[in-house]
């Protein structure tokens, strides 16, 4: 519950109000739920004297008094400490969820249309005379919600609430959503339809607690066992299975009657241990196949044969050059260019080069050629 301004509070903040006039205003001030600070109480005190003076019965049987012109009079006058809260029209966070009634007020307060005045006083009739019940639901937020979206929407038909009579507002808010739910599916709007259903359950008082089952997924299942642990199955002498772990018991299960004895997940695994048959001597591997100095010797060289082998690559292997580079190479061998190194023409370089590749056991024996 949010605090409310006390009668204290209320001649400290007007001090040319009566005693009489501010207990009045001090229960009017509780049922709106207004902030003790007077936040956004200047535009909210503006919207109650007008629907006071266009429905002063209705206002009436609502709030139980009436704000006339000598009651409004002795608000005017502002202590200079609230002066800067009262004038302050933006809504505070968390209003809409903390002060549901108070922000409805200061929502329409910005709403110039006459029209809206009887829906809003209807809805609120309707909520504080069974304020018990909505709270008790915990549905305040909800329909307040309902009923602030769906007016302001543009989908939506606004006489269907512009009627004093709850079963009237029922009927034409049934057949709205009927309405609705007659187009395409890809035409309805969702949110107009969700908030007319909450509406309906608003005036009907007859709003249906969500119960939810707590179902454990396969991997809270799997979860379940431990997955080290194995234990004995009680009973038997060769059955062996996962240990369950210690968890809380499912209290949605215990309220159904399921005992605790009885809330155990499915076994995952079983194991069970094999007979052991003992084998002919022939099938037992020799251990001296295992440790033979001969195989190793064997595995040795063929491990050093490899190696020798990747270091000591022959002047054709492909491990030399990528078939990209082999081609570089080849366009160069087969060039024509005259060139000179170390006084030796190009083309005898190159046909040198072309007789190693192809011939790796040539060996070039004339020491003057370089």
């Amino acid at each position: 519950m949010q605090s409310t301004p006390t009668l204290k509070d209320i001649i400290d903040g007007f001090p040319s109000i009566s005693c009489d006039n501010a207990q009045k205003l001090e229960s009017l001030l509780d049922k709106i739920d207004c902030p003790d600070d007077f936040r956004a109480f200047g535009l909210v005190i503006d919207k109650l004297k007008r629907l006071s003076a266009d429905f002063h019965e209705s206002f009436y049987r609502v709030f139980g008094l009436s704000i006339d012109d000598s009651f409004y009079a002795e608000l005017i006058n502002i202590n200079s400490s609230i002066y800067d809260s009262c004038r302050n029209n933006k809504p505070a966070k968390g209003w809409k969820s903390q002060r549901p009634i108070y922000d409805l007020l200061l929502t329409f307060s910005s709403l110039k249309e006459s029209f809206s005045v009887s829906p809003l006083l209807c809805f609120l009739n309707h909520y504080f005379e069974h304020e018990s019940e909505v709270k008790n639901a915990d549905k305040e937020e909800e329909s307040v919600r309902a009923f602030r979206l769906l007016y302001l929407d543009r989908e939506f038909e606004q006489d269907c609430l512009n009627s004093h009579d709850t079963k009237i507002i029922l009927k034409n808010l049934k057949a709205f959503k009927d309405k609705l739910m007659q187009r395409e599916e890809s035409d309805r709007p969702k949110s107009v339809i969700n908030y007319t259903r909450d509406l309906i359950h608003f005036y009907q008082l007859n709003w249906k607690h969500k119960t939810s089952i707590r179902r454990l997924p396969k991997a809270r299942l799997r979860a379940s066992y431990s997955r080290r642990k194995i234990e004995r199955v009680i009973g038997e002498d060769d059955i062996y299975t996962q240990a369950l772990k210690n968890l809380k018991p499912n209290e949605f299960s215990l309220q159904s009657g399921i005992s605790e004895l009885e809330d155990y997940p499915p076994l995952l695994l079983v194991k069970h241990e094999p007979e052991v048959d003992e084998k002919l001597k022939h099938e037992i591997p020799s251990v001296s196949l295992i440790k033979d100095r001969h195989i190793d010797q064997l595995k040795s060289r063929t491990i050093t044969k490899k190696i020798r082998r990747s270091h000591n690559l022959t002047l054709m292997s492909r491990h030399i050059f990528q078939p990209h580079e082999l081609h570089y190479l080849w366009s160069s061998l087969m060039s024509s260019r005259k060139t000179v190194h170390h006084g030796v023409s190009g083309s005898v370089v190159r046909r040198l080069i072309l007789l190693m590749l192809f011939s790796p056991g040539i060996r070039i024996q004339h020491d003057n050629l370089w």
